[in-house]
């Protein structure tokens, strides 16, 4: 692993010598991983602009097709939400105006020219006028920091890759903004419900009610404790959009909401947009993912002065394939920038963030790699006012930029938009502590919540082949997979190792052992005459398993005293693709497809 700083940000180049929790500074041209990215060409969509478009709930045609193709016609069709799996559409109103108000956020689009007997079809989308949005009583509690809220977010991009790709979104951000990053930021776990939930909610998925399908008593997400609800209860008009709607956040393996969430919500357009695209990342003359950048863009024209609550999650583009960020970066930056130029952001905390590092790409196996992804990109800005307004609270979030920081950190930092509880320092017998609270040096991933699996503070050692310690590990990894399908033996085939990858053990900071107290009044100077000794010794280890062809990442616990070898089904994490090989139990057990490998 590479320990020199990356040139491209303001990270200071030596961490503070009293953090308990010390990540690596690494190089975003580290050569185990820089050879896996390359520039791709600009993405192309269908040369023909699209016929129609959508301002501020409005519908227009586009003077260009009309100059080019006559007279157009044009029938709308609103889409109806049938539940967070299916949409239809509504009875068509027919020969649409140029700048009619829409009646609904997501329509079809079928047009008809008098030239040539051209036609158009496409799917478009906005944010449609409510009069009972636009008249929402105002019930902010008297201490609230008052402000708006937007959270853009995009699949599997960690800080080392935004250096990569995403250079002029960065820029923009950070210095025409005056945005900050958070050098520390530290995943949770595994997948992005392991990442939003304790953002949206303050809790684990474990913590909460049993939402997966095909498991006992579960129930729709709609009884979690969603933050946007306090928000709509103060008079905030919530939105949230996310794309890819197979693979939803909380719909991949869960049940997803039986009532819509917020007042505006994406999930089913895209359901339906994506059944009619007939070329990938496009409808149309334009890409996907400024459909979804705009229609974040629009909630802020429709409700400019209004109290909002703006969040959105895209995935299609960087989830698979860290180059194919280069299609996004422009248009980041000029989204940010348009909001900016329009006076959107005089008044908005604006985050832009990834729930984690690439997780099934070649560079993950690397060292730096398996670290990348523990530490996702997490950008804050703040309106201009803020700082003058709370000094205190800004010194302690600058200071918090360069601390060990989580999900449950962001959540505790919303729940202060609308009950603002002072700074000074966090309390570390909390796991969460609000960004506006100085986090204290002496946090630890375990102060934190975070699992050994996912804490990128540790250091890690090879471990010799021949060490008998390993040889126990590997039969656990393979009696655990194998019980875990064991209910479905029929279907599922039983699995062995082919291959050991890569094998780590993790040695605890000599300095985290040795630490007592502190010998001073200020807590400067340290006592380290402790002869702490490790109790457990925790074993990172790398398989391929076959018939599978399963790559998988899992981390054993060895407890010294009992010498058992623990392993925890959470800290198994599959690393590449199986593709069609669960076919079998996916519909009904979707949690074991990582492991699965049907018989037939």
């Amino acid at each position: 692993m590479n320990l020199h700083p990356d040139s491209n940000s303001n990270r200071k180049s030596v961490s503070e010598p009293d953090l308990k929790c010390i990540h690596p500074e690494l190089d975003p041209n580290h050569p185990d991983l820089i050879k896996f990215f390359f520039k791709i060409p600009p993405l192309k969509c269908a040369a023909e602009e699209n016929w129609v478009y959508i301002v501020n709930g409005t519908f227009y045609i586009n003077k260009a097709s009309s100059d080019a193709n006559g007279d157009i016609t044009c029938d709308i069709y609103p889409m109806v939400r049938k539940g967070d799996f299916d949409t239809d559409y509504g009875e068509a109103i027919k020969d649409v105006k140029n700048g009619t108000a829409l009646n609904s956020d997501f329509i079809r689009v079928d047009c008809k020219a008098n030239k040539d007997d051209n036609n158009y079809s496409n799917v478009h989308c906005g944010i449609a006028y409510q009069k009972e949005l636009h008249e929402r009583k105002i019930d902010l509690p008297p201490n609230a920091l008052n402000m708006d809220f937007l959270m853009v977010g995009f699949d599997s991009i960690s800080r080392m890759t935004s250096i990569r790709k995403l250079p002029k979104t960065r820029d923009y951000f950070l210095n025409t903004l005056g945005g900050f990053e958070l050098f520390d930021y530290n995943i949770l776990g595994d997948g992005t419900p392991a990442a939003l939930l304790p953002i949206l909610t303050g809790q684990t998925e474990e913590e909460l009610p049993e939402a997966r399908r095909g498991h006992a008593n579960a129930k729709t997400v709609d009884g979690h404790p969603w933050i946007w609800n306090d928000f709509k209860k103060a008079g905030y008009v919530t939105t949230y959009a996310e794309d890819s709607p197979g693979v939803g956040t909380f719909h991949y393996r869960m049940k997803g909401w039986e009532k819509q969430p917020t007042d505006h919500y994406m999930r089913n357009f895209f359901i339906a947009a994506d059944k009619t695209s007939k070329k990938d990342y496009c409808f149309g003359s334009k890409p996907k993912h400024i459909y979804f950048l705009d229609w974040l863009r629009d909630t802020f024209v429709m409700y400019r002065g209004r109290k909002k609550w703006t969040f959105g999650f895209h995935g299609e583009i960087s989830h698979d394939d860290s180059n194919k960020i280069d299609y996004i970066d422009e248009d980041i930056r000029k989204f940010f920038e348009y909001l900016q130029n329009n006076s959107h952001l005089e008044n908005t905390l604006l985050i832009f963030m990834s729930d984690h590092g690439a997780r099934f790409s070649k560079n993950r196996e690397a060292a730096q790699g398996k670290q990348e992804e523990r530490m996702p990109m997490f950008f804050i800005r703040f309106p201009p006012w803020f700082e003058k307004k709370y000094p205190d609270a800004m010194k302690a979030f600058k200071i918090n930029t360069h601390r060990l920081a989580t999900p449950f950190d962001i959540h505790e930092t919303l729940k202060d938009l609308l009950n603002f509880t002072g700074t000074g320092k966090g309390d570390l017998s909390k796991r969460g502590i609000s960004l506006f609270k100085e986090i204290p040096k002496e946090r630890t991933c375990q102060h934190a919540a975070v699992e050994v699996h996912w804490c990128a503070c540790l250091d890690w050692k090879a471990v010799s082949p021949s060490d008998p310690l390993l040889k126990r590990a590997l039969q656990t990894i393979v009696t655990k997979l194998n019980k875990l399908t064991e209910p479905h033996r029929s279907l599922c085939a039983v699995l062995s190792i082919k291959e050991v990858k890569s094998a780590l053990k993790f040695i605890t900071n000599s300095k985290v052992l040795a630490f007592k107290k502190a010998k001073d009044h200020d807590g400067r100077i340290g006592d380290f005459s402790a002869n702490t000794k490790d109790s457990e010794i925790l074993y990172q280890i790398t398989v391929v398993t076959e018939p599978n062809n399963g790559h998988y990442e899992i981390t054993i616990k060895h407890i010294v005293k009992t010498d058992e070898m623990t392993l925890s089904e959470k800290d198994i994490s599959r690393t590449n693709m199986y593709g069609h090989d669960p076919d079998c139990i996916a519909a009904d057990f979707p949690y074991l497809r990582p492991i699965c490998y049907c018989k037939k």
